[in-house]
This record gives structure tokens, sequence and C-alpha cells, in this order.
């Protein structure tokens, strides 16, 4: 699906800003929506999709105020639903491999893996998405949700793990590694954003959950090891503490969104690192 009217909420967000130049340069009419998601009912034009990936993620900001940021992740998604079924537009949630239970090992969560978040942002996008199943029930507003596990790439926040790292490679401060054993499952923006455009235009939809991952699992000190060799630099690490229930082993199992959307990666980790490098001489290029 393609030139049709898009909403993305979120859209001055990592993932966001990297959809909206994906949609623009596809042809789509789009709307950013750049204002508190749960006013979107003030939007004056009918949308045939909303992305909506607003919404409270980093611990920082539940820490200051826990209430306020599962308002806008739980509320903010009813917000949205309640336009898309004003307007007759289908919702894209993107949510978090967050919801899933903690497990220590094994093999790659699936969608129909226990349910069980360890924390408030990942029981608020659980939530979220029990809102947009409520909906599609009720309501007939068709929603399909992506489970999107690590994402990473040019211009996320430098709180998470991956721009935490190129940036002590790049002289910046000590990178924080609390769980150098645990395993995640890194996919690069690009990937993401190829999923969220697929899943616009997935006909046979009511409610559905799909996993975006790669499938492949690596370890934080591995992670560390390959980054240190694409900026051929040395990390500073200042070792720090887990967070209680946080899960060992996140990796997702994405043969359901192969099936459904007919959706793959094409970005390893390595190629994905120095996307990210090649990104940051190009701004340093151009800003020189």
């Amino acid at each position: 699906m393609s030139g049709g009217h898009a909403v993305v909420t979120g859209s001055l967000g990592f993932i966001g800003a990297h959809l909206v130049n994906r949609l623009v340069e596809d042809g789509w009419d789009v709307s950013p929506w750049k204002e508190d998601v749960r006013g979107i009912g003030g939007h004056s034009k009918p949308a045939d999709v909303v992305f909506h990936l607003a919404a409270a993620a980093r611990r920082d900001r539940f820490a200051a105020s826990e209430r306020e940021a599962v308002d806008v992740n739980v509320l903010g998604t009813l917000a949205v639903l309640n336009f898309c079924y004003k307007t007759g537009a289908r919702c894209v949630l993107a949510s978090t491999s967050a919801v899933y239970a903690p497990r220590a090992e094994g093999v790659p969560l699936s969608e129909g893996s226990l349910i069980g978040p360890s924390d408030a942002y990942g029981q608020s996008k659980w939530l979220a998405e029990r809102v947009c199943a409520a909906q599609a029930k009720d309501l007939g507003v068709q929603s399909i949700v992506l489970r999107i596990f690590n994402a990473y790439g040019p211009g996320q926040h430098p709180g998470f793990l991956v721009p935490a790292i190129v940036g002590s490679l790049s002289g910046g401060a000590p990178v924080p590694i609390r769980m150098p054993d645990a395993v995640r499952d890194f996919v690069y923006v690009a990937d993401v954003v190829d999923a969220l455009v697929c899943a616009s235009g997935y006909g046979d939809l009511n409610f559905t959950v799909l996993n975006i991952g790669t499938g492949e699992g690596t370890r934080v000190s591995d992670l560390l090891t390959l980054a240190e060799g694409v900026w051929q630099s040395k990390a500073e690490i200042e070792p720090g503490e887990g967070n209680v229930g946080e899960a060992e082993h996140a990796v997702a199992n994405i043969d359901e969104a192969r099936r459904v959307l007919g959706w793959s990666p094409s970005y390893g980790l390595k190629t994905g690192l120095e996307a990210v490098k090649e990104s940051m001489r190009a701004v340093s290029g151009a800003i020189s």
C-alpha cells in the first residue's frame, strides 16, 4: 500500500523520523503528529493508516512520573483508536518485546510465548495492545501490532545501548554495561521501518500481533566487541547492576512476520553498525 494518507504519531522520535522519511519517499501523503498523542482527535483530515509510535519509553521518564508515562501509552493508544474508528483508518501499533515474561535462556520468543512484563513500560504497552484487541472486537477497528525487539540506528537517543557504545567509541563518556551476558535481538531501524510499511498494507486484518527482530541473538559483550571492530577503537566500560526481573534472553521468532507480511530483515548486526558509522561520517562531513 502506498500513496494513501498516513498519520504518524511520535514522528519526531527515533523510529518515527525514519518512518516519515520513508513514507514521503514512497509517495504517501504524510501528516506527522508532533503534539500530545492524547489530543489526536483534533486532527482534521481523515487517514488511511495511523502509524502509532508515540510512547513514553525511557526509564528516566517512567522514573520521573510513572502515572503520566502509563497514561500516555494507554490512553494515547485509546485516542488513536477512537480517531481510527471515526475516520475508518487502520492502526499499526509499535509495541515491544518487553511485554513477554523474562526468561533466562531458551528458544526464540513467538507471539504465543508467555506474557509477563517486568516493568511499567512493558505493562503499559501490553495494556495498549489489549485496548487494540478490544476495539477490534467491539468496534471493528483494524489493528496490527508489531512487537519490536532491540531497534538501533542513526538518531537514536544516547540513553539506549547501541548509541551509548558508539558514543564511548567516539571519545565520549564510559558506557554502562549492566548485563554483559544478556542475549538480545538487535534489529536495524531501516528493517523496522520496512516492517511498519509492510504492515500498513496487510489485507487480512482485524487484530494481528507480529514479532519484529532478526531472529538472531547476540550477547551484549559480543555486541561491544563487534562495535569496537567496526570503529577500530576501544570503548570505556562502566560496570553496573542489572534491573530486577530484566530478561537475560530475548530473541524473536519472526516466522509469522515472514509468512504474513512477506517481510525479512536485510541488515545483519555488523552491516547495521557499519551503516550507523557511515551515517555519522556523513553528518560530520555535512557539518564541517
